[in-house]
């Protein structure tokens, strides 16, 4: 079905989409859509909130060469029969070189 929306596809026709914001004669209504403008409101503030410290935790440990870290070993292919039984973690490894703050 070339050109159709999913919503048209499912249910032969388009949703109205020129919904305008009346006010409503039931006050439960006008309520419930006040809490519903906050929720929304409530959630857009967190999400900025969540941005702004993944931001501030970019700053990750600057490491340098010499320095000893320890490598994840969750996603590494090693000989072991099963995975619950290969190392959790592989090192201490010295850093050689630093190629980016965040490749060594």
């Amino acid at each position: 079905m070339m050109g159709e929306s999913p919503f048209f596809t499912l249910y032969g026709f388009n949703p109205c989409t020129d919904w305008t914001d009346k006010p409503s004669p039931i006050p439960q209504v006008v309520l419930r859509l006040d809490q519903f403008k906050r929720a929304r409101q409530r959630a857009q503030e967190l999400m900025i909130k969540a941005q702004q410290s993944w931001v501030r935790h970019k700053d990750m440990p600057k490491y340098k060469e010499g320095d000893l870290v320890w490598l994840e070993g969750h996603h590494l292919c090693t000989n072991q029969p099963a995975v619950k039984l290969a190392p959790k973690r592989h090192g201490p490894f010295p850093i050689i070189q630093v190629m980016s703050p965040v490749n060594y």
